[in-house]
């Protein structure tokens, strides 16, 4: 079922389309990502609503990414959880995404 929801998460980002998923299967679906298991939902949450709120000020997506290497984060994990993040809590931001 996991492999179903990652596959719809992905079409939705390369389509445009994703008007996100329940957040408890998002929690989920994050923590999928080896580097984010240990990640609480509130942690998810927060980070996701900072990585909003970089794009929607201008920032692009080498500024986020360099920034969440910075604080530590793998740079795969680093630009999963981006993606992720764009697609559940501004979809409207999928364009600052290569590929989205």
């Amino acid at each position: 079922m996991k492999k179903w929801l990652t596959i719809a998460v992905i079409a939705g980002l390369l389509t445009g389309c994703s008007n996100g998923i329940p957040e408890d299967d998002y929690f989920d679906l994050v923590r999928e990502t080896p580097g984010l298991t240990p990640l609480s939902d509130e942690s998810i949450r927060d980070i996701g609503g900072n990585i909003c709120a970089a794009f929607e000020t201008g920032n692009d997506y080498a500024t986020v990414l360099a920034e969440m290497i910075d604080s530590g984060m793998a740079a795969g994990d680093s630009g999963a959880l981006i993606a992720y993040s764009v697609s559940q809590y501004c979809p409207d931001e999928l364009s600052n995404i290569p590929g989205g």
